[in-house]
């Protein structure tokens, strides 16, 4: 596997995490539930980024954010992760990171693994957020992958 692949998908990731912000600075009543999926986006991946780089993280998994802040720590998320990604080298992606979860277990996990862990639980929020945001009236972000193709948003 190529690190170039995770990266190009990381720039997909920040993409859509900015197409989602731009979405709810615009919504009208936004319901407070995206809000905290948001800020879950923001915390959750800190999180990981923490634990590849052995780190302590900045924010809870599920802290409390108004937009801006979710803005500020989803485009330090977005650094991080490129920062990280670019310092790693195809054998890395087999290396195995240990951390403890949020009630202390202990888990063993590839790094590969750790970022697919990271990009499909981006996925799986967002859609909860355009779900949500359509439930109540208001336009949610289109972040399919190929829309971001077809922008050209991740070469690089």
């Amino acid at each position: 596997m190529d690190t170039r692949y995770f990266q190009r998908l990381f720039r997909y990731d920040r993409w859509a995490n900015r197409e989602v912000l731009m979405a709810l600075q615009v919504a009208k009543e936004p319901p407070a539930q995206v809000l905290r999926w948001l800020a879950h986006l923001a915390g959750a991946g800190h999180t990981w980024l923490a634990r590849v780089n052995a780190k302590t993280p900045p924010l809870a998994i599920w802290p409390e954010l108004t937009l801006e802040q979710c803005d500020h720590f989803l485009t330090l998320l977005g650094d991080g992760w490129q920062g990280y990604l670019d310092a790693l080298s195809p054998a890395d992606l087999s290396l195995s990171v240990v951390y403890s979860n949020s009630r202390g277990e202990e888990f063993s996990t590839t790094i590969a693994d750790i970022l697919t862990q990271v990009l499909t639980h981006g996925n799986y929020h967002r859609g909860q957020i355009a779900a949500a945001m359509r439930a109540c009236g208001e336009t949610p972000a289109s972040t399919d992958f190929i829309i971001a193709v077809r922008k050209g948003v991740l070469e690089g």
